[in-house]
């Protein structure tokens, strides 16, 4: 799974509802391992994304970077050439992630989105 994927709403909601189910014990401890790992991974993600930030960030006079009045930082367009590669290329870096067999989920309800959504985690094994 990618990083742009594991950093989306979509999957993480997801993830957060299958957390919430009951599942014999080890399954649960199988998803709260991906969730630890989804966890890890997201913070080394914003580590080197908050770098990208920082390096190509539109200044202010004393080097750090400009933060509007909504909290944002806006990258200088100057250096999209630069910046805009490295952040695609992060985002499509790939993580392992620990998988669940469909058959260890029970009769647990998903709808058709979170499925979809949680679908590199899950292996069809029915």
């Amino acid at each position: 799974m990618n990083l742009n994927t594991m950093a989306s709403n979509k999957f993480q909601s997801a993830l957060q509802r299958l957390s919430s189910e009951p599942l014999a014990i080890a399954a649960s401890f199988r998803i709260k391992k991906i969730m630890r790992k989804v966890a890890e991974e997201l913070k080394d993600f914003d580590e080197s994304k908050q770098i990208l930030i920082t390096n190509y960030s539109v200044k202010n006079e004393d080097g750090t970077p400009k933060v509007l009045d909504n909290g944002s930082v806006t990258l200088d367009p100057t250096s999209e050439s630069e910046w805009k590669p490295q952040l695609t290329k992060l985002l499509e870096i790939e993580v392992e992630l620990p998988k669940l067999k469909a058959s260890e989920l029970g009769e647990i309800k998903l709808s058709a989105q979170d499925l979809a959504s949680l679908e590199e985690i899950i292996e069809e094994d029915l």
